[in-house]
């Protein structure tokens, strides 16, 4: 793998954060607010930004479902391992990373269950 070890690390427990997020409240799982999710992500791995602003409503009506996603994002966002490998990366390098990473299922709760499955093929 292409130097991405911490960047992992970091995916890894953003997925298991997801699931756990996923099974406590079901309608995060609704597309509409996948799609606010993925769009943060993207903004983060694409343009490198960390500061990208994070959403406090992502779709849906449960308020404690909306805090506690924005939580697990702006953690995942300001992680010191994102923080390395945006600083380590250019956005091709970025992108070639994440794409094998994503290739061979790597990017995995502790239940097994890939990022794909929980989040769907955002990249």
């Amino acid at each position: 793998m292409m130097n991405g070890e911490g960047i992992l690390k970091e995916l890894n427990q953003f997925t298991d954060e997801l699931e756990t997020l996923f099974g406590k409240y079901p309608s995060l799982e609704d597309t509409a607010a996948r799609d606010v999710i993925c769009e943060v992500l993207q903004s983060v791995f694409l343009s490198g930004k960390q500061d990208v602003k994070i959403p406090i409503f992502f779709g849906v009506f449960h308020p404690g479902a909306n805090l506690s996603i924005h939580k697990v994002l702006k953690r995942f966002a300001t992680s010191n391992g994102l923080t390395l490998f945006v600083a380590s990366h250019d956005e091709e390098e970025r992108v070639a990373i994440l794409k094998e990473m994503f290739e061979k299922d790597q990017i995995v709760s502790r239940s097994g269950n890939p990022l794909t499955e929980i989040l769907g093929e955002w990249v």
